[in-house]
């Protein structure tokens, strides 16, 4: 379980550094690739 936390905290501070760094639709393609959209 404590890799699991690690994976989910990991994915926490990617996905706020995308919010802080990207502009919007950038981030949303980021995100759609990401989710295998």
């Amino acid at each position: 379980s404590r890799v699991h936390w690690t994976v989910d905290t990991l994915v926490g501070t990617v996905l706020r550094a995308i919010n802080n760094n990207c502009p919007a639709p950038i981030r949303r393609r980021l995100i759609k690739s990401l989710a295998g959209y």
